[in-house]
C-alpha cells in the first residue's frame, strides 16, 4: 500500500540519518530505584526541583478483561527524588491512570484515564481537577472538545500558544491525518490540528511546548528516526518550523517518548 511504501522509505532514511549521527555532550543520568522499577516507568512531569509526578504499570488483578491483565498503570509522586508514593487522588482501581501535568501556577491538574478496547489498544480520556481553597475538586471529564466520541485522547499538556491557552495532546479523532496525531484544543473549546509537517500517516504522540523556548517536543514513529518512536522537535515562529529529530543520546534503537524539559532551564529535563 501507499502508506507502506512510504514507511519504508522514510524507515530508509532514518538508516541514512543514524549512520552520520554525532554524539553530543548531553548527558543521561537513569533515576534510583525510589522512582524507577522492573516495569514500565513513564510520562514525567517535574514541579519545580522536588517534585517529580510520573506513571508506572503495577501489579493488579483488578482489570480482570485488559490485554495487560495483571497490571495498572497508576499515577506517582516522588519528592527530592525520595521513594515514590502513589498519588491516590487521582488513581481509579476501574482504570489505568497516567499522564498528569498542571498549568502554569499549578491551580489545574489535567491526566487520563484509559480502558483497552477490544482487548487491543487503550482508549483514554482526559480529566481535570481543580485547587480550590486549599483542596482538589474531584476529577471530572473535559468537554467534546478534548474527548470526542469513539476517539482515543491522551497525553494532555497545558501552553499558552499562538495567544491562547490550552492543551496539547495526541488524538485520533476525525480529520487528522494519520493515526494519533497532535492537536491544540483551547479552553474556549476549539481544536486545532498542527500542520507543516508535525503530523504524518503514522502515530505522533506525548507533545509538550516549552513556552520559552516556543518549540515543540513530541515523538513519532513514522518521521525518519534510529528506533521505533523518537523524539521531535519544531520551532514556532510564527509558523511551525521544519521538523527535526533531536539524535542521540536522547534517541536511541529503542522507544523514546514522553520528553519534557524544565520550564527555568530549558537544557535540563526528562
Amino acid at each position: 500500500s501507499d502508506y507502506w511504501y512510504r514507511k519504508a522509505l522514510l524507515e530508509l532514511k532514518g538508516s541514512n540519518y543514524a549512520l552520520h549521527l554525532k554524539e553530543d555532550q548531553t548527558v543521561i543520568s537513569h533515576l534510583s530505584k525510589k522512582i524507577n522499577s522492573k516495569v514500565s516507568d513513564f510520562s514525567p512531569f517535574p514541579v519545580g526541583d522536588s517534585l517529580l509526578y510520573f506513571s508506572s504499570v503495577v501489579r493488579s488483578e483488578v482489570l480482570e478483561n485488559e490485554k495487560t491483565i495483571g497490571h495498572q498503570s497508576r499515577i506517582y509522586l516522588s519528592k527530592n527524588e525520595d521513594i515514590a508514593k502513589e498519588y491516590r487522588f487521582l488513581n481509579d482501581p476501574n482504570f489505568h491512570a497516567a499522564n498528569a501535568s498542571y498549568n502554569h501556577d499549578f491551580t489545574q491538574l489535567f491526566f487520563t484515564l484509559c480502558k483497552s478496547s477490544n482487548n487491543r489498544t487503550l482508549d483514554c480520556q482526559i480529566y481535570t481537577s481543580f485547587l480550590k481553597q486549599g483542596l482538589w475538586s474531584a476529577p471530572e471529564l473535559m468537554g467534546t472538545a478534548f474527548n470526542p466520541k469513539n476517539s482515543n485522547n491522551t497525553h494532555p499538556k497545558w501552553a499558552i500558544w499562538n495567544g491562547a491557552e490550552g492543551l496539547f495532546i495526541s488524538s485520533n479523532r476525525i480529520g487528522g491525518e494519520g493515526q494519533q496525531d497532535i492537536w491544540f484544543v483551547t479552553m474556549q473549546g476549539k481544536a486545532v490540528l498542527l500542520r507543516n509537517g508535525i503530523n504524518t500517516s503514522g502515530n505522533e504522540v506525548t507533545p509538550f511546548y516549552n513556552m520559552q523556548e516556543e518549540k515543540l517536543y513530541f515523538s513519532s514513529d513514522f518521521h525518519p528516526g534510529i528506533g521505533g518512536y523518537d523524539i521531535f522537535e519544531a520551532s514556532w515562529n510564527p509558523n511551525w518550523g521544519l521538523v527535526t529529530n533531536v539524535g542521540t543520546p536522547l534517541n536511541s534503537s529503542h522507544n523514546d517518548l514522553y520528553y519534557i524539559s524544565s520550564l527555568k532551564d530549558p537544557l535540563s529535563g526528562y
